[in-house]
């Protein structure tokens, strides 16, 4: 059975990076919408 320290840390990481693709993914989004080169540009980095 896995540390249940490690699965804690394991889960923040993985919501974490689900969180950061859903801005990123907004971020996009609204730069196409806005046609803002740099939000585009800030979505993508």
């Amino acid at each position: 059975m896995p540390d249940p320290r490690l699965k804690r840390s394991l889960r923040a990481t993985f919501l974490g990076m689900v969180v950061n693709t859903v801005l990123a993914v907004g971020k996009m989004a609204a730069g196409f919408i806005g046609q803002s080169h740099a939000l585009i540009a800030d979505g993508i980095e």
